[in-house]
């Protein structure tokens, strides 16, 4: 999976091409550990690219949120698709992840 970087308004933006299931999920985990063993700790996942999630995707994009807020950080996710919100909204992790 091809995930792009960039850097936007002080933030480290990551930009995955595709649906974020399986392989791709675990693409998204190692580019964020990445991002912050290099001190990046302001994270924002754009997902206007990804058309759907499965429970890996999910899950990378809980434990990111986790693991820039032990660190003082923060992860926002930006952009999602009113299906990819609706998904966030039925787990109930609309609660535990920045959505903007």
């Amino acid at each position: 999976m091809r995930i792009a970087t960039t850097e936007r308004d002080g933030r480290y933006v990551l930009e995955p091409k595709a649906a974020l299931v399986g392989q791709s999920a675990e693409a998204l985990t190692e580019m964020v550990g990445q991002a912050l063993e290099q001190e990046k700790f302001a994270l924002t996942i754009d997902m206007h690219a990804v058309s759907s999630v499965d429970s890996l995707g999910l899950e990378a994009l809980l434990a990111t949120a986790r693991r820039c807020a032990a660190l003082g950080g923060t992860c926002r996710i930006v952009k999602a698709s009113p299906k990819i919100r609706d998904v966030f909204r039925i787990t109930r992790l609309e609660k535990d992840l920045e959505i903007v």
